[in-house]
Parts: structure tokens; C-alpha cells; sequence
């Protein structure tokens, strides 16, 4: 199979680009085949098994997840939704999707079954919390958060499960994208 690259140019506008791939070895990129013409307005994310990738359109202004196969087909809107999406990011095993939710100042992590299905708010704090990843066990999620006791942007640790949370930074620093 052809190994690629996603490229997410942004617009003259500056609000999104659309989604391009590019074939190792070969000059030039062209638009993923099946995304509407709609911005792409957040990081992309592979799933584990790279048969699916995770991402955020907006359509009339409004920034959804969707899931997309590699061959264009299959595009299946994961949200419905007016608040704003961010950061996908699939479990280890494939079958969940984290992502932030809110304006920015009041995003919180929420998870939803990468078939589509029940959204799930995993944090609900009063901090501003983005940019989940997954452990490699799938057992935690790393994310930045800032407010609720923290002077500045910190990493924080949570088990979905149980909700239990662990401040994993502690510095004058702004930690961000763990």
C-alpha cells in the first residue's frame, strides 16, 4: 500500500483548509477525494488500524467531527451540534473518539464511540481543558487544561472510568499538546 501524508492548507480567509494527500516520493498534492467542500478546522488524527481518519469540517459555521476511509468513501458526521469541536483522538483499540468541545476559555473532553453514537463529557470542570491524547494502554487521557487551581496551562491525567484526575505538570511554563 502507498504510504501518505495529510496536508491541511489554510484558505485566503483564514478560517480552515481543505484537505489534501501526498504521495511520498511524488511532487504536487491533490484534495481528498469525498470531503465536502467545507474547511477543515482542526488537527487530523489517524485511527490505530489507518483504515479511518478523524476530523473536524465546518459546515455554515459550525465545526463537527466526522470520520472519513482513506479511499474518500464512507464520510460519516460523528456530531450535530452549534458548540465548537477540536483535537480528535482515537483510543489505542480504534473504537473510541476523544475530542474537545466549547468555546475557547470552556472547552471539556468528551468521548463518543467511533461508529457514532452517545457523546459522553468526561471532564466537566470549570477549567478549560483541550487537546486529548490517549495513553498507549488506553487507559488514561492526557489533555491541557488551565483554570480551576492553575495559575497557567498544565497537563492533566484522567481515567474516563473512574474520573479520577492528576496534574502531571507543575511550572511557570505553558504546557500544551501532550
Amino acid at each position: 500500500a502507498a504510504r501518505r501524508a495529510l496536508l491541511c492548507g489554510v484558505d485566503a480567509a483564514g478560517e480552515g483548509g481543505n484537505l489534501a494527500s501526498w504521495r511520498w516520493g511524488q511532487e504536487g498534492s491533490t484534495f481528498w477525494p469525498g470531503v465536502p467542500n467545507h474547511p477543515v478546522v482542526s488537527l487530523l488524527t489517524w485511527s490505530p488500524g489507518g483504515d479511518r481518519l478523524g476530523l473536524i469540517i465546518a459546515e455554515a459555521g459550525r465545526p463537527n467531527l466526522y470520520t472519513l476511509s482513506p479511499t474518500g468513501s464512507a464520510l460519516q458526521k460523528l456530531t450535530d451540534s452549534s458548540e465548537e469541536k477540536s483535537d480528535p483522538a482515537w483510543s489505542p483499540d480504534g473504537l473510541q473518539l476523544a475530542f474537545a468541545d466549547g468555546a475557547q476559555g470552556r472547552r471539556e473532553i468528551y468521548l463518543l464511540p467511533a461508529g457514532g453514537g452517545a457523546v459522553h463529557n468526561v471532564t466537566s470542570s470549570a477549567a478549560d481543558e483541550w487537546a486529548p491524547t490517549w495513553s498507549g494502554d488506553g487507559r488514561y487521557l492526557a489533555f491541557a487544561a488551565k483554570g480551576e487551581g492553575l495559575t497557567n496551562t498544565e497537563i492533566v491525567r484522567l481515567e474516563p472510568v473512574t474520573g479520577e484526575r492528576l496534574r502531571l505538570t507543575a511550572d511557570p511554563s505553558e504546557d500544551i499538546f501532550p
